[in-house]
This record gives C-alpha cells, sequence and structure tokens, in this order.
C-alpha cells in the first residue's frame, strides 16, 4: 500500500531527526507489543499440533514437493508461535494456511535442487581428480 510505504518512511525519517522524541511518542503502543510477545512466549510451550493439523501441513508440504524436513519443522514452529500471539494452545489449519506462504516460500525454491546438483557435480569433479592418481 503506497500510503503504508510513505508513512513507513516518514517514521524513519523522524526516528533519525530525533530518536528520543519518536521512542517516547510511540512508548506506549511498543509496551503493549513488548506485553503481547512477552505472553505469547510463555504461551508457546503449552501450544500443541493435532495429529489432524499435522497431517494437513505434511499433506500441503509433499503437494508443494518439498524433500525437506526443514518445511514440516518451519511451518508446524511457525503455526504454534501464531497460535500462542493468539493466545491458543492449540493450532488450527488456519494458523497453518496463514504462514505457510511465509514458512515455505524459501523451501520450495530452487536453490535446494540447484545446490544438491552442483554438490553432485562438484564431489564427480573431486572424485575423478583423486581416482584417476593425479594428486
Amino acid at each position: 500500500d503506497p500510503a503504508q510505504r510513505l508513512e513507513a518512511y516518514r517514521r524513519s525519517r523522524a526516528y533519525l531527526d530525533n530518536p528520543q522524541k519518536f521512542v517516547s511518542e510511540y512508548n506506549s503502543s511498543t509496551g503493549v507489543a513488548l506485553d503481547e510477545l512477552t505472553a505469547a512466549r510463555k504461551l508457546l510451550p503449552k501450544v500443541q499440533i493435532s495429529d489432524e493439523v499435522a497431517g494437513w501441513g505434511i499433506k500441503l508440504v509433499r503437494d508443494l514437493k518439498i524433500d525437506s524436513i526443514r518445511a514440516e519443522i518451519t511451518l508446524f514452529e511457525a503455526a504454534r508461535a501464531h497460535a500462542a500471539a493468539d493466545t491458543r494452545v492449540e493450532t488450527t489449519i488456519e494458523d497453518l494456511k496463514q504462514i505457510a506462504p511465509m514458512a515455505l516460500r524459501l523451501r520450495r525454491s530452487e536453490f535446494m535442487p540447484k545446490f544438491i546438483e552442483s554438490q553432485i557435480i562438484e564431489d564427480e569433479n573431486i572424485r575423478s581428480l583423486y581416482s584417476q592418481d593425479k594428486l
């Protein structure tokens, strides 16, 4: 949103011009955010993922053809944090839907397949050098 982007710039500029004034102006809202984060952190160890919700997440990861187990870990931990921030101790499929684009975007990129392919080629090159006794 252009208006939000402009507001972000103006706030950045206000901070650079007078950090103490800026901090004091936002002290109240910063305190509220800190309280919410503190409460969510305390609740997080109690937040659970049911087998149904986990199954939905695993199916999503599989359907996206993501091979890394880190995808599920990232997805589930982000869902737990989302539930905790909403003061709930049980995650829902809606939590997964909310955070999936952010949590899975990098896991789905071409980086990993290309990285693995380049590693295989490099390993083969290294092996060919020492297998030919050129060292």
